[in-house]
This record gives C-alpha cells, structure tokens and sequence, in this order.
C-alpha cells in the first residue's frame, strides 16, 4: 500500500537530541514547532485525480497551535479526579465500529494480528484547526440554547507537546503504543464498497493506522486528527477504552490552556432580541462557566465562542 502518511517518534521530528518520547509516533503530516508550527490536509486534486496536500500553517494565526476536541461538558467534568495534589484526566478513546459513518469501520478488524501480536485499537477523535469551518464543528453538536448546561458542547484545548509527554508517560509501563494521524479525505464512497480493497495486505503498524485514518470526500470540512491507541493490551470494554493521565495539580493549566464555550444560535434581526444578543449568549453560559470555575479554579482560560457575534 502506497504511504500517504509516515509515522515518526515527536522527538525525531523536533529535535533529535531532545528526550525521544518512545511511544507516541507523530504523522509526517503534522509539523510541531514552538514559533511555526503546521499541518497538511490530506484532500483529492480533481483536476489531476490524485492525492493533495494542502498546508495550513499557523505562523500569522491568532490562535496558538493546539489539540482541540469538542465535547459536552459534562463529560469533561466527569473525566476528572482529584487526590493529594495530583489530577487525574480520562480521556475516552472508542472503537471504529462505534464512529456514525459505516465507510468510516470498513477496514476495522477488532481481531487483527500483526506480525504474531494482537492488534487492538481505539480512538481519540480531535481537530488541530478551531477556527476553519468551525461553524460545522459547533453544529455537530447538540442544539447549545438547551436548559441543562453540562449537555452544551465545549471545545478543549490540549497543548499539543504537554499532551502527548502524558500520553508517552501513560504507554510506557502498558506496553500500548499512541499514533498521532491526520485524517485521509482522498477517497471516495466507491473506494470503501469496493470489494478488491479488503485484499491490502497489512505488513506493519502504520499501515493499519493509515487505513484506519481514511474518511470520504464528503467530510472533508472537518480537519480531523485521529489519536489511535493500539497495541494487544487496549482493552476494550463495550467499544470503549480509558486512558487515564495523572497531571500534578499546579500543572493543569499546561495541559487545557483554554475551554472554549459554545456560540448562542443565530437571532434574526427582525427578532427585538438581535441587539442584545451579546448579552444573552454570556447569561446563557454562566452556568457553563461557573462549573468548570468550580471544578479548576482559575487556572484554566474560559473563552467565549463569539461566531455569530
């Protein structure tokens, strides 16, 4: 199979003589710098028929080059835990056969081996893009005007290198490997009901990841960077995998830079609530705002999404 990505150790792609983080790989695609960082969109040139790959780069940007993932809020207060002095973070990975798009799970196999050693795997879905077609990415969610605050949609932010030195931390003594990989939104519909594509033959690792890492055309708008956990001791449980992080208390801050609340939905300027829009998107998150206080301090920034603003 023809590598549209490759995987390498962050270290090797960094700085090789920094400390080598050994089991987390990072997508060629995703180039992590401190001051230039960037990613490249994997995408269909229709004019030649072939792979594209189309760099986004956040050297002028505004926003600093993180980790984001959309969830309901709750969710994120409840996959948190605190003891002396020491912050618990659970992140839930899931199982292709859990994700909506059927296309999505063709090449998913949970009883694959790979050379001798059972491969299991689950995933972490995020984005490394907040702002492009980020109206998509709030819409994706659930209606954020709804009375029960902790089922709005947020996004967190992860500082990228922070991230992944937890992660690296949490593989080393469980023997389970973290693939960081930018979706593939080269194919389309035809090439995952083709029934010639289930003879790849799958010789390493990485060129299941790259299968796992294909999505259709039509998602195109979503940017999404899968974090795949895999290795013969991911332990599923109803197609659900739990990596927990232990973060020092003092450092919280280093790994969510920032939480994102969501947008207020659109008011027609007809509507004689348009000019207090402002205001009531604020009022509508305090309860949002008051939780995640209540649960961190002040030590995690608390932006306001201002979309239709």
């Amino acid at each position: 199979m023809a590598s549209i990505q490759t995987y390498k150790n962050i270290s090797v792609i960094n700085n090789p003589q920094s400390t080598t983080l050994d089991y987390v790989f990072c997508s060629n695609c995703i180039q992590y710098d401190s001051g230039h960082s960037s990613f490249d969109k994997i995408g269909h040139d229709y004019e030649h028929e072939s792979i594209q790959y189309t760099k986004v780069s956040f050297n002028h940007r505004n926003h600093a080059f993180h980790i984001n993932k959309y969830m309901k809020c709750r969710y994120f207060l409840d996959s948190i835990n605190r003891s002396s002095g020491t912050l618990t973070f659970k992140l839930t990975f899931v199982t292709p056969d859990k994700w909506d798009d059927p296309c999505e799970s063709f090449f998913y196999n949970p009883k694959i081996v790979i050379k001798d050693k059972q491969c299991n795997l689950a995933c972490f879905s995020t984005t490394l893009e907040s702002t492009e077609n980020e109206e998509s990415a709030w819409k994706r969610g659930e209606n954020n005007s709804i009375v029960f605050p902790g089922d709005k949609t947020i996004r967190v932010s992860f500082d990228f290198m922070t991230l992944c030195k937890a992660l690296n931390n949490y593989a080393k003594d469980k023997d389970i490997r973290f693939y960081l990989s930018m979706c593939d939104y080269s194919e389309s519909r035809s090439f995952f009901t083709n029934k010639k594509n289930t003879t790849f033959i799958i010789n390493e690792e990485t060129d299941y990841i790259q299968l796992m890492s294909k999505k259709r055309k039509a998602f195109s708008y979503e940017n999404e960077m899968r974090i795949f956990a895999v290795g013969d001791r991911v332990n599923v449980k109803d197609g659900l995998f739990q990596v927990e992080l232990d973060i020092p208390n003092a450092q919280i801050e280093s790994l969510i830079p920032k939480v994102t609340l969501p947008p207020y939905p659109v008011i027609p300027k007809e509507d004689t609530k348009f000019f207090s829009y402002s205001d009531i998107q604020d009022l509508s998150n305090i309860p949002l705002r008051d939780a995640i206080i209540k649960c961190f301090g002040e030590k995690i920034g608390i932006e306001q999404c201002r979309l239709y603003q």
